[in-house]
């Protein structure tokens, strides 16, 4: 159990946060209930061109929100995710990039993301 628990916290450091000083009890319980109930492991959907395939069909607008630091897309990766997405999504309207987070955006910057979302819902 100690070791499981300490899989977790290596993994929220080196994939979901860009400060690994946000993880406290509540943010590890909370990864620990995710993971256990991930129904698409290794992200097989973002993968290839299942994703590219996907928006190419979708008919409505597309935003999405990163955190600058996205673990997943280390180096120029997010721009080439934008450019993928803007070369798919027939309505691609951008990609808004939070300053100060990890892939986890959602949860590590909630003030940043939810003006990102409101943005992309106006």
């Amino acid at each position: 159990a100690l070791a499981q628990q300490q899989v977790h916290r290596h993994n929220l450091a080196a994939l979901m946060l860009h400060d690994a000083a946000g993880i406290d009890a509540e943010t590890l319980a909370l990864h620990v209930h995710n993971v256990e109930r991930d129904r698409l492991p290794r992200r097989r959907l973002a993968a290839g061109a299942r994703l590219a395939c996907a928006l190419a069909r979708f008919p409505g607008p597309v935003h999405a929100i990163y955190g600058a630091h996205d673990a997943l897309y280390p180096g120029a990766g997010l721009q080439q995710l934008q450019a993928a997405f803007a070369a798919s999504a027939p309505q691609f309207r951008g990609l808004a990039c939070i300053a100060g987070a990890g892939h986890w955006v959602q949860h590590e910057q909630p003030a940043a993301f939810q003006a990102a979302l409101l943005q992309a819902l106006a």
